[in-house]
């Protein structure tokens, strides 16, 4: 095989493990290609989607491979200041090359497709802090209604006590 062939293989090779899925995303083609002297060799080719390209061709470093604040937003469903935050907290990492808000469309994609939290991040130790303390006030709220019941029960008990002594 040539060198051109090699290479893309490789490249593709990385990047379709970016979230795709074979045969949803893309599909692998056995093809046979005939070389400039007329030898015929086995090749693999790949089929993909209008939608994969598009990834792919916003995975790649260059100005289609960024995404916009706005953009980010929109995709995620988040508000602005909350894509701020996770830039300001290094959550994301923001293009300097650019005056306006930019993101790496790799980068992105990479956190979409964690198919676990990763505990270690800024945005999952928030969230997991958050858990805890809506844990910790239905605890508290837990235990002082155990503390009214028993107060119940204990008073309930000294007034049974003393009824059956009148009645003996």
């Amino acid at each position: 095989m040539d060198k051109p062939y090699t290479e893309f293989m490789k490249w593709f090779d990385k990047y379709k493990g970016y979230g795709f899925t074979e045969n949803e995303d893309y599909r692998e083609l056995r093809i046979k290609i005939r070389t400039s002297n007329g030898a015929e060799h086995d090749a693999t080719d790949y089929e993909i989607t209008v939608d994969m390209a598009k990834e792919l061709s916003m995975l790649q470093k260059s100005e289609k491979g960024k995404i916009a604040r706005k953009e980010l937003c929109e995709r995620w469903g988040l508000s602005y200041n909350t894509i701020c935050n996770y830039e300001s907290n290094g959550t994301l990492t923001r293009n300097p090359n650019f005056e306006s808000p930019m993101y790496y469309m790799e980068e992105i994609i990479k956190i979409e497709s964690l198919s676990e939290p990763n505990p270690l991040s800024p945005m999952e130790r928030r969230s997991l802090e958050n858990k805890v303390r809506d844990l910790k006030r239905m605890v508290d709220l837990l235990q002082e209604q155990l503390t009214k019941y028993t107060m119940i029960n204990t008073e309930s008990v000294g007034l049974l006590s003393i009824v059956q002594k009148h009645i003996k």
